[in-house]
């Protein structure tokens, strides 16, 4: 079971990063995996490994310590196998084999382009091209100001603000300090261009992955995998009123927060910003506390990895289970629809 074509969607949450997802996996040649961090779990114990065949087992039983790999419907007999057949076996060759197993199980064809949706992954760029070195990478950008609106409805990550406004900084910034080095397995995706021109937008992204445009992938509301509350946008077509929420939904104080923080990025991938409403004296505590709490959010989702595999597993189920984002394939078809 080969597949040369690695890639990855990356970006902050909440910026369609999953609605990019569900479209290309309609693709019959693209299987975008749901969201697992299996490869940051692993990498630290076994990215210079010699694998032998305890190893490799060794490698397979930490594997499901991702419990997100339940959604994945793996069989993990035959995936046992596959790992067992690797030639020359390595970190690389597993992990990928893992992607392999998920695409050929949901009945993809060859040539089978492989994909891996982990907004959290923005922080591990430089890791995932040490891993995957041809790999091709979609960095997902919206606008600062519906981001930080769209985090403020949902259960998980922080509530205030301008540290949110910060984390939409320290996560682009990651992507763009490895794209400005690897710029030819980079393209960008603005949000707002998805939404407004999907087909045109669709094809240049087919065409970045080496692969034909598939009409049916504007149909990826018909089958949507994984039910959630936060993803409720994904039963309907594209909405052309989604971009630009923040202009009818967001305060002035809040929009001058958020510009405040973000200001030289937004105008760096050429949204319009006005300061005109923002007194950075006003300003000036909060943007402190934000930064300050904002980094040290980002710093440990970044150094958890280096703790023992078995501690970080813990540690992911806790904090999905405390925030409501632990889904399960029990839980996959509750329905919420509105």
């Amino acid at each position: 079971m080969t597949s040369k074509q690695m890639f990855f969607i990356v970006g902050r949450g909440r910026s369609g990063t999953s609605l990019l997802q569900t479209i290309l996996n309609q693709h019959p040649h693209i299987a975008v995996a749901p969201e697992a961090q299996f490869v940051m779990l692993l990498y630290r114990k076994y990215r210079r490994r010699k694998f032998d065949e305890k190893v490799i087992l060794n490698f397979y039983q930490d594997l499901f310590l991702e419990a997100r790999l339940k959604n994945w419907k793996i069989d993990k007999t035959l995936l046992k196998k596959e790992l067992l057949a690797i030639d020359k076996p390595d970190f690389s060759k597993l992990t990928h084999c893992v992607y392999a197993h998920y695409g050929h199980q949901r009945g993809k064809i060859k040539p089978l382009i492989l994909g891996d949706k982990n907004p959290h992954y923005a922080l591990f760029v430089k890791d995932l091209i040490q891993i995957f070195p041809k790999a091709k990478f979609i960095h997902l950008i919206r606008d600062a100001r519906d981001n930080v609106l769209s985090y403020r409805n949902v259960s998980f990550d922080m509530k205030s603000t301008t540290a949110l406004a910060y984390r939409w900084n320290f996560y682009h910034k990651e992507i763009l300090k490895v794209s400005e080095q690897y710029n030819a397995q980079f393209t960008r995706l603005y949000f707002e261009q998805l939404i407004e021109s999907p087909e045109k937008e669709l094809r240049r992204i087919c065409r970045f992955l080496g692969v034909g445009y598939n009409p049916g992938m504007l149909q990826f509301y018909q089958s949507v995998e994984w039910d959630t509350p936060w993803r409720r946008n994904l039963y309907k077509p594209l909405d052309r009123n989604l971009p630009q929420n923040w202009r009818q939904k967001m305060s002035q104080e809040d929009i001058g927060a958020v510009e405040c923080v973000c200001g030289k990025l937004l105008s760096k991938f050429s949204y319009s910003v006005s300061l005109s409403n923002v007194t950075p004296i006003k300003y000036y505590f909060i943007k402190i506390f934000g930064f300050f709490c904002a980094g040290i959010y980002t710093c440990l989702e970044k150094v958890i990895y280096y703790f023992p595999i078995r501690f970080v597993a813990w540690f992911l189920i806790g904090y999905r289970k405390l925030t409501g984002t632990w889904i399960t394939e029990e839980k996959s078809t509750a329905g919420v629809h509105a």
